[in-house]
Formats: structure tokens, C-alpha cells, sequence
């Protein structure tokens, strides 16, 4: 039985680069050299085989292993002489060319066909893979021979596209696996006897490398041999020399010479091969970005230690094997941080070596209005003239930006963060005291258990710094109280640091700061490692947008755990709240006050109120609003990680989107080969060369800008009397360039790629950074989602008034139930659906597949005891945010003062408005949940009194507006002159405001799958296949995700004012 075309790419073989230019026909004397050379046919085992293709006649099972083996080029005749292709037309004479050995790619770069042969003898072409393993009964012309040149091109690139054509490629590249013949890079390695100078520039040139890999100093004082300050340069080789007799003599020889005399020791030799070094590195990045052709660009920018401001140009593109570079280029001297100034020096820096703006495809720069401004910005700029080249802020820099915003967001965290700061500086001001603090931390073990947990200064930039010293507080809160008790009964001391001592351990006294101390050290440790692994050099957008969005849950599920952490504090100290003892203050009643209590909080409440949840509701606003910046590219993008797992709808029409946007650089064929790209991904060698192009668009976004930090060198790397700007700037460039030298031992293939050092703080990051860490995100996330409980319910409380915006949304419910046949339908499991994923899952079509009971044959659930498939509806989470807040007029009222002298007049304005909740769903096919929604809304603006309590409940997928009819009423609270004989109106306004809210939901399954099949399967009817494996196994969906939207309009706030119907004037506003 025939088996089914599968469509296959129809280039398996190495692409050419896009700059080798097609050779002309040879000459007659060039064709006879080439016809020598033609007709040295190839012998193997004995066996002559023939390098001309139009002479092969039966093709045997030995002859297809045997080329299977070689390389195709050995009977393509790539350079020949085609005089033997003439074709006489009625127009004209017609020959084969070399250019129609190649494609030209949509992007406008060359791909060799490596499938087409030609045969001198015959003057035609031929297919290598359809001559090989190509039907006979069915030949093609490209089989036969083809030799009509007049519709070559035509007839060429449709042969390519056939399936037939595309199933003999997939079985060369079969049996090339199975035969273990896939071409591999040859390491070819030269050992030659170097003469005596080559000898000396090969320890130097690796000492220049040493140093600049490290970011080390070169100079030092003086260049004498045998000083102590000479420097790193020469002291290196004078330790090389004591163990290489070679380098001894020459320094014993040379050193110390003077000018004039040839020893490759001094200050200007090594500037030159620094500067040699680092041109010939930068040339091949900029060769390898060219030939990538696809880049990213990172830049930041920094003075040195001649007050010059430097540009930190960092690229990142995708090899040729598929490998992700982020590579240094230079550093650029800039006099003007603007926008279009920066643009400026960065185009010319990329046309100055080629490099071509339009293939740019991503930017990433911090959050600094001169960079990441939508109008005049950097960003904005380059957008202006590459319109795909993306920006995506650098997540780090954007989480930096939300733990400061935190800090800063109440006066709590404000005064907590001066505490830790104050008690820092009081203990590291004294060697004595910070030697009494170590004593009483070594008591306590807290300093045995992690040496670092000593107290840290309060860094304005770094917030791991932040995090190690909140860490240390709250780990050594005890230690630190004894510490300062001490210090302060200690008579020796002086009467400053006595006192000083005293306000501190009474500030340590205070539970505010005990409980602050152990919340912040939670949350700062999770935002830090966040931050570490945002600061990895390979890591991809999708995997920081999960960080992020994991980060967010945690810190939206930490709302509700104010008394554990006030539990944790009280277990490290005795402490209490400083206005537990305090008389409350009464505030003095006036006439107009309402009988209502004034509610004052204490305590425990107050620091909940006025700290706690500001700093939450603060972390959390800030890490959704700059999660949004994410969102758009990782959507565009995000179907390229997950291909697999999707349907072949859901591939083409996230495909189809993806093409549209990216129309120059992606090919027509590009959805059908994503489709089959994803059956073939472990069997096709060259599955994806169409593919490419997007698969690197994504690769090459920049997440964080760690990269473009200036390396971390000092003043001394440079002799002093060459300390100048310009010097300084293009020394740093060469031999911040050269840093990716140094790792070339370790690498065979690709020597100058290891630039994960550029840059000091991204250097640091990685060593602290762990490879876990996003799997515990994830698990400790679950751990403090929501707690489940029976219903649904959604918690809503928005404040709204003329300085504030504050919308606080908690979401939570689960529900499991026996899935309906109604439900089915949600995750596509039809009966003939599910028999053919049992039988792409066992290897056999079963007869009957059921997924809950009641099955034949006495119910295969009950007998065999096997869990019926379930489904469990669960809130996943919730965001809220304020659409819009205006004044608007709700009602008027005409009056008219019949009495022709002005009287004193009052009003009052009653009047109902409607407070509604707008539901939408985004699916009207949701489940059948018989559980109701418990909805708790509590709307608040200025006024207290005017504010509303909707408590209500309804269905799954119910969508009736809900709408609450409340009587309000505003009267002025003084009398005013009415005018004689003129009418009066009197208007009442209120603030109408409009929130909205998404509630996301999700379902999975769980259970098994019972099936029976008409002959025993491994000795048995009857199976039952758990439900999750067998979507798994069969790239179905095991997720189905719902939203719901409320839209929330309330009004609050309500005022009168009576205006003069007559002239119009205000006659009061209250």
C-alpha cells in the first residue's frame, strides 16, 4: 500500500551563503580540464560508480547506500562546461546556467539547490533524491531528464514544491541517519614550528587576552622587569617566564632595553595588539551578524574615568547553527543624551560596518524617557525608520522601577527603610560595635547558619542589596536587640552612641518594624530572584513574561497573610505596637457632624491600612501596568514555543497572523511547513530552513539590558600619559572586545562567542543565579494561591476620588464535576476524535472509548475501579483597573422667586440614579457549573456616606446587567440670597466613575479514558488510559480558559449649585 505524500522542505543539504557569486561559462580549454575531471569516476569496495548522473541506468539497494554516503556535489558538475544543454528555440539558442542551481529567498539571500544535477553526456538536469528512491512506474521529467530551459525556472521551482519530490528528500535524510552519515565540521588543527618572535607574541598576545577577559589593569607605575609596580602586563610574564624557559631568556635578553631596541615588551606594542586584537574580533561578530543578517540591539550608556559619557553598543543575533550570541561591538562617545541624537550615532555606527537597519528586528534599553520615549525616545527613532524592529523594556530595569515605586508608595515604607539604614550606619560606623553585633549573631547562630547575614547598607539602585539587608533584620532581629542592649548599658561608651543606641533598640522595640522586617525580607527575596534570572543573558521573552506573571500571582496572594507574618515576627521577639499605650485622641464633634463613630485604627489595623496593603496594592499596579509592555510581542511570538502542543488550526491561524505582520521576511509556504514541522521535528534534519526566519525574529528579542553595562576597568589599564578621552574610549572598546577571546580553548567550534563577561553586573547576576528558580516560583506560587473554597466569589472594592485611584479585586472557587457530554465539546472530544487519539496512543483503533459511566459490560468504571473523567473549573486570577472618573450633571430643578425683593433661600435635590454591573463572558459554550458566583462590590468615593455595598449572586455565564437603584439627595448647607422676580435652577452633580474587572477562569480534565477493543491488546479488552496522557501524547488541549468582564458604573461624590436662570450666574456652588 502507497504510503501518503508528506510534504517535506526540498533543500536537506548546506545552504550557500547569499555573497558567493554564480561563475560564468567556462571556456573551451576550461571545459576539457573539466571534462577530465567529470569522467574520474568514483570506486568504492570495487564497484565503479559514475559521477554523471545521465548515465546511471538500475539503481540498486548498493548504489543508494553508497551515495548516501557522499556528498552530492561530486556529481552536480556545478562548474562545467553547459554547452552540451542547447536547445535550439524558434527565437533563439537556449543553455543551461549556473543560476539555476539556486533560489532566491523572500528575504533576498541565495539557497543552492543541492537536489539538481547536471549531465554533461546528456546536456540535462536531474533530481538526486527522485533518481535514487523515486517511483519507476511514475517517472517524472526531472527523472527522465529535463531540458527545457525556456520554462526552467517555472518547471524547477514547481518540481521542488511537489510532494513526490518532498518524500524522496525525507528518505535520503532517513537512511543518512539511520547510516550515521550526517556531515559534521572537520576540526582541523595546525601544530607548526613557530620561529622566535611568532613564540613571543603567542605569550603576550595570551597575556593581552588574560587581562582583557577579566577586565584587569594593564600599567602600572613604570615598565621596568623586576619592579613591583610594573603592572599586571609585565609582572604575568615575569611569572610565565619562572616556569617557561623560552619567555626567561628572552626577558633576560630583551628586558629592560629601552626605547629603540625590538622586545615586543613595551607600552605601544601592546596598545597596537590590543587594538590589532580587537578589530579582527569585532570583524568577525560583524561578519556573523551579517551573515545572520537578523539582530537585536541593546545600548546603555555611562561615564568613564575621564568624565565621558559612552554608548554601550551590544547586538544579539542567531548563528548559523542555531545558537543564540549577545555580543559586545564598541563603545561610542556621545555629548547629548537625546533621543534623536543617540539615534543618530547608532545608525552610523551600523552603516559604518554594513550592518543593515532594516534587518534590525528588536530593541531593549532601560526605562529612561531618552530611550524608551513613544515620541522622541530612541526607541520611537529607530521605529520611525524599521517599523518591526520591536522595543521591549528591560524587564529587570522594569521590576527595579516596581520595588522603588513600593518603597516610596507610604510613609511606613518609607520610615522602615531609613530604620534599616540608621541601624546599618550605626554599627558599620565603629569597628567595636560591629565586632559586638558578629558576638551576639554567633550566639544567636544566625551568622553559623549563612555567614552573609550580617547587616547591609540600603542600597538606592541595587535591591538585592535591599533584600540581603531586610534578609539579616529579620533573621538576626533578636541578636540585633541584645546587641544595642549592650552597647547602650556599656558606660564606656560615649554619650552619642549611648543615645543613638537607645533610639534604635526602642525603634526595634516598635511591632511595626518586626513585621515589616520579615514581609519585606519575603517579598524583596522573591523580586530578587526574579531579578537574577531576568538578568541571564539567554533567557527568552516567554520565560520572563512566566516570571513576571508568577511574581504578580504571588504578591496578589499575599494580601490575606498579614497575620502570618505578624505571627513569624512575634516568634523572633517580644515586641508590641507603639500606640497600643497611647490615649486615643478625640477629634471635637461640630453641630453638622452625622451620630456615626469617627473609625480610628490602632495597631495591628493601622499598619494593615495605612502600610501593608498600600505597599501590595502598589507592587501589584505597577508589575500588571509594566506587564503590558510584554504582552502584544509575546503574543505574536508565543506560538513558536509551544507549536507542538496545538492543533493544526490553532498553528495556522497564529501563523497566519504572525505572516501577516512580517510579510518581507516570511515565505507563502511558511504555514504549511510550521504544520508539518511540527510532525517532523525529531526526524528532519533541514525541516525548518523557511522556518528560520521566524524562530530567530523571536530569539533575538532583548529582555534585559544587563549586557550593555560598561565592563568594570580601571584608570590603570592605560599609561597615564595616554589618559585622554578619545584613547581611553577606543582602548576600552578593543579591549572590552577582546574579552570574548579568552574562553577560546574551551570552545572548538566558535572561538569569540563567550561575551557573557561584558558587563560586571551581569557577570555577578550569573554566578548568583540558579537554574531552579523558576520551578520554585511556580511552586511556591501554588502554595499561597487563594484558599478553595465551594462558591465563586469576587471581591471588589474600588476608591475613587479627584487625587486617587484605588481598585482592589480578590478572585477565588473552584468546581469538579463528571463531565457532560455537553461539555465535551470544550475540549474536542467527540467519539471519533477520542478512538483516534486511543489509537495513535496504543497503536490500535479501539471499538468503544468512554469517558464516564454507565459503560457496558457491568460498567467497566465499577468493575475495574477506574476514576470517571472529570473536569475542575477554578478561578486562575482577577485585575481590576478604573476606565474613567468624570463629573457629570445627574438632575435639575427649576424654582421661581414670585416675591420681587430678594429672600433667603435653601434647596434640597433628591433623586434615584442606578449604580450597574455589566457582565460579559468570552465564550457563550462554557461549562455547565452548577455552582453560583458570589459577587461582593464595595464602590467608595470622597464621601463616605455616599458610598454603595452590591452583594448578589448568579450563574455561570449569566450576562443580564445588574442594576442597583439607590435614592441620593444633596442639600446646600447654607441659606443664600435668592433674587427677586427671577427664576432659579438648581442642579446636582455627582462623579460618575467606571471600573472594569477581568476574572479569568480555567478547566482541566483528570481521570481515564475506558476503552475496549475488538481483539485482546497486550492480553486485555479492556483499558483505561489516563485522560491527561493521552491529550498529552496526542498534542490536545488539556486547558480551556474563560473570562469574564465586568463593567462597574457608580456614582459618589454629589454637590448642588444653583445658577441665575436669567443671566446665568452661579449663585452658589456647595
Amino acid at each position: 500500500m502507497a504510503a501518503d505524500p508528506v510534504e517535506v522542505p526540498c533543500e536537506p543539504f548546506e545552504q550557500i551563503g547569499q555573497d558567493q557569486e554564480t561563475p560564468t561559462l567556462v571556456g573551451a580549454e576550461e571545459s576539457e580540464a573539466e571534462t577530465e575531471v567529470i569522467h574520474q569516476n568514483v570506486v568504492h569496495l570495487g564497484v565503479e560508480y559514475q559521477n554523471d548522473i545521465g548515465l546511471w541506468q538500475n539503481i540498486t539497494n548498493e548504489m543508494q547506500d553508497f551515495w548516501c554516503t557522499r556528498d552530492p556535489n561530486e556529481c552536480q558538475h556545478f562548474e562545467c562546461d553547459f554547452s552540451a544543454s542547447s536547445r535550439q528555440y524558434d527565437d533563439s539558442k537556449r543553455f543551461f546556467s549556473q543560476s539555476m542551481f539556486f533560489r532566491k529567498h523572500i528575504s533576498g539571500g541565495k539557497i543552492k539547490r543541492e537536489w539538481l544535477m547536471y549531465s554533461p553526456s546528456t546536456g540535462k538536469v536531474y533530481c538526486f533524491p527522485c533518481i535514487l528512491f523515486g517511483e519507476a512506474q511514475n517517472r517524472s521529467h526531472f527523472q527522465t531528464g529535463f531540458s527545457d530551459w525556456k520554462n526552467a525556472l517555472h518547471r524547477i521551482q514547481s518540481h521542488e514544491n511537489n510532494a513526490t519530490h518532498r518524500v524522496c528528500v525525507q528518505t535520503l535524510i532517513s537512511r543518512r541517519r539511520i547510516h550515521g552519515r550526517i556531515d559534521t565540521s572537520l576540526e582541523i588543527t595546525f601544530n607548526k614550528e613557530r620561529e622566535y618572535w611568532k613564540k613571543v607574541l603567542e605569550r603576550i598576545v595570551s597575556v593581552i587576552k588574560f587581562l582583557s577577559s577579566r577586565g584587569l589593569a594593564f600599567r602600572g607605575d613604570n615598565e621596568i622587569l623586576g619592579s613591583q609596580h610594573n603592572g599586571n602586563y609585565l609582572g604575568i610574564l615575569e611569572l610565565i617566564a619562572e616556569y617557561d624557559p623560552f619567555l626567561s631568556s628572552h626577558l633576560a635578553k630583551y628586558g629592560n632595553e629601552g626605547k629603540g631596541k625590538q622586545s615586543y615588551l613595551s607600552a605601544t606594542i601592546c596598545e597596537e595588539l590590543i587594538e590589532i586584537l580587537g578589530n579582527k574580533v569585532l570583524k568577525y561578530i560583524v561578519n556573523e551578524i551579517i551573515e545572520a543578517k537578523y539582530f537585536s540591539i541593546s545600548v546603555d550608556s555611562t561615564p568613564d574615568i575621564s568624565h565621558t559619557d559612552q554608548l554601550t553598543v551590544v547586538l544579539r543575533y542567531v548563528t548559523s547553527n542555531g545558537e543564540v550570541a549577545e555580543c559586545f561591538l564598541k563603545f561610542l562617545l556621545i555629548q547629548n543624551h537625546k533621543g534623536e541624537e543617540l539615534a543618530t550615532e547608532i545608525l552610523n555606527f551600523l552603516s559604518q560596518y554594513n550592518i543593515d537597519v532594516r534587518n534590525l528586528r528588536g530593541q531593549s534599553y532601560d526605562n529612561a524617557s531618552n530611550m524608551s520615549g513613544c515620541y522622541n525616545g530612541l526607541q520611537a527613532h529607530i521605529k520611525r525608520i524599521n517599523h518591526l524592529a520591536h522595543y521591549v523594556p528591560c524587564a529587570a530595569h522594569s521590576l527595579n522601577l516596581v520595588g522603588v515605586r513600593a518603597a516610596e508608595s507610604c510613609v511606613g515604607a518609607i520610615s522602615f527603610f531609613g530604620f534599616v539604614q540608621a541601624l546599618y550606619n550605626f554599627f558599620s560606623a565603629s569597628t567595636h560595635r560591629w565586632a559586638i553585633m558578629l558576638k551576639h549573631l554567633e550566639k544567636g547562630d544566625e551568622r553559623k547558619q549563612d555567614s552573609s547575614l550580617v547587616l547591609k547598607r540600603v542600597s538606592d539602585t541595587r535591591w538585592c542589596a535591599r533584600a540581603d539587608a531586610t534578609k539579616a533584620l529579620a533573621n538576626g532581629y533578636n541578636s540585633f536587640q541584645k546587641a544595642l542592649q549592650s552597647i547602650a548599658g556599656d558606660e564606656t561608651q560615649t554619650s552619642q552612641a549611648i543615645h543613638e543606641a537607645k533610639c534604635l533598640l526602642n525603634d526595634l522595640g516598635k511591632n511595626e518594624n518586626a513585621v515589616m522586617a520579615v514581609f519585606w525580607a519575603a517579598i524583596l527575596d522573591r523580586i530578587n530572584g526574579v531579578s537574577i534570572s531576568l538578568q541571564k543573558k539567554t533567557i527568552e521573552l516567554r520565560t520572563a513574561v512566566d516570571l513576571l506573571k508568577s511574581l504578580l500571582d504571588f504578591l496578589i496572594s499575599q494580601r490575606e497573610l498579614f497575620d502570618d507574618y505578624e505571627t513569624k515576627a512575634n516568634e523572633k521577639t517580644d515586641t508590641q505596637y507603639s500606640d497600643e499605650n497611647q490615649r486615643v485622641r478625640k477629634r471635637k464633634r461640630h453641630h453638622d457632624d452625622g451620630a456615626a463613630e469617627e473609625v480610628v485604627f490602632r495597631g495591628k489595623e493601622k499598619l494593615k491600612v495605612d502600610t501593608y496593603l498600600p505597599v501590595l496594592d502598589m507592587l501589584c499596579t505597577e508589575l500588571s501596568r509594566r506587564l503590558e509592555a510584554y504582552r502584544e510581542i509575546n503574543n505574536l511570538f508565543g506560538f513558536l514555543t509551544d507549536f507542538s502542543t496545538k492543533s493544526d488550526a490553532e498553528i495556522r491561524q497564529a501563523c497566519t497572523k504572525f505572516k501577516e505582520h512580517y510579510f518581507e521576511d516570511i515565505e507563502p509556504e511558511f504555514i504549511d511547513e510550521m504544520v508539518q514541522y511540527k510532525y517532523f521535528i525529531l526526524q528532519l534534519e533541514d525541516a525548518g530552513k523557511k522556518i528560520m526566519p521566524a524562530e530567530e525574529s523571536y530569539k533575538l528579542i532583548i529582555v534585559n539590558v544587563a549586557a550593555a553595562r560598561k565592563p568594570a576597568r580601571s584608570a590603570s589599564e592605560i599609561p597615564r600619559s595616554h589618559l585622554t578621552k578619545t584613547t581611553l574610549c577606543e582602548t576600552d572598546s578593543h579591549s572590552a572586545c577582546i574579552c570574548v577571546v579568552a574562553p577560546a580553548s574551551s570552545s572548538r567550534r566558535r572561538p569569540f562567542t563567550a561575551a557573557s563577561r561584558v558587563g560586571a553586573s551581569h557577570a555577578s547576576a550569573q554566578r548568583s543565579a540558579t537554574t531552579m528558580l523558576p520551578l520554585l516560583l511556580a511552586v511556591v506560587t501554588a502554595v499561597h494561591a487563594f484558599p478553595r473554597e465551594p462558591d465563586f466569589t469576587v471581591v471588589l472594592h474600588a476608591n475613587v476620588t479627584s487625587t486617587r485611584r484605588s481598585v482592589v479585586v480578590a478572585f477565588q472557587g473552584e468546581d469538579t464535576d463528571i463531565i457532560k457530554d455537553s461539555e465535551r465539546d470544550a475540549f474536542y472530544l467527540d467519539e471519533q476524535r477520542l478512538k483516534s487519539a486511543v489509537a495513535a496512543y496504543s497503536g490500535r483503533r479501539p471499538e468503544h472509548a468512554f469517558v464516564h459511566s454507565p459503560t457496558p459490560w457491568g460498567d467497566l468504571y465499577v468493575s475495574y475501579g477506574w476514576e470517571q473523567v472529570s473536569r475542575t473549573v477554578y478561578a486562575r486570577r482577577a485585575f481590576a483597573h478604573v476606565l474613567d472618573s468624570e463629573t457629570v450633571l445627574v438632575a435639575n430643578q427649576t424654582y421661581e422667586n414670585t416675591n420681587p425683593e430678594p429672600i433667603a433661600a435653601s434647596a434640597r435635590i433628591s433623586v434615584i440614579v442606578g449604580d450597574t454591573v455589566i457582565h460579559a463572558w468570552s465564550s457563550k459554550r462554557f461549562f455547565d457549573v452548577r455552582r453560583e458566583i458570589q459577587y461582593r462590590l464595595r464602590l467608595e468615593g470622597e464621601n463616605p456616606a455616599h458610598s454603595v455595598e452590591l452583594v448578589y449572586t448568579r450563574a455561570f455565564n449569566e450576562t443580564e446587567a445588574r442594576v442597583e437603584r439607590v435614592e441620593v439627595e444633596a442639600s446646600f448647607s447654607t441659606s443664600w440670597s435668592a433674587p427677586g422676580g427671577r427664576g432659579i435652577v438648581t442642579q446636582l452633580w455627582a462623579r460618575r466613575n467606571r471600573v472594569r474587572v477581568r476574572c479569568e477562569y480555567e478547566a482541566r480534565l483528570q481521570g481515564r479514558v475506558a476503552v475496549n477493543f475488538a481483539a485482546k491488546y497486550k492480553d486485555h479488552y479492556f483499558w483505561g488510559i489516563p485522560i491527561d496522557k493521552l491529550l498529552e501524547r496526542n498534542g490536545m488541549n488539556n486547558l480551556f480558559e474563560g473570562t469574564e468582564l465586568l463593567e462597574v458604573c457608580f456614582y459618589s461624590d454629589f454637590k448642588v449649585t444653583a445658577i441665575d436662570a436669567t443671566s446665568g450666574t452661579v449663585l452658589v456652588d456647595d
